[in-house]
């Protein structure tokens, strides 16, 4: 059984974590402000916090954002649409009064 950052399941926080999960791996670390995943307690001890953009000695930061932003994070993911969602459609009516 996995576990999840999340209280409540949706699909959004599911490919959320899909994508945090694979930066974590592409780039070997994580950003301080950027919640550990829930998985195990290893997560933490194997990967240390990434260093600043500006840093020459890892440019980690980078390699997790883009990885973060990446199609490639979500493709082996299977998150199913949320349980309850209600959709909304809209539509605007424009009519001319007639002046009296």
């Amino acid at each position: 059984m996995s576990r999840s950052l999340f209280v409540n399941y949706s699909e959004d926080a599911c490919k959320f974590e899909c994508r945090l999960l694979y930066a974590l791996n592409v780039s070997g670390c994580i950003p301080w402000d950027f919640p550990f995943p829930l998985a195990t307690d290893k997560i933490r001890a194997d990967f240390p916090i990434c260093q600043s953009r500006n840093s020459n000695k890892n440019r980690g930061l980078t390699r997790f954002e883009k990885a973060m932003n990446s199609e490639k994070a979500l493709s082996t993911c299977r998150c199913l649409p949320n349980c309850k969602e209600i959709a909304y459609k809209t539509q605007a009516n424009i009519d001319r009064f007639e002046s009296v």
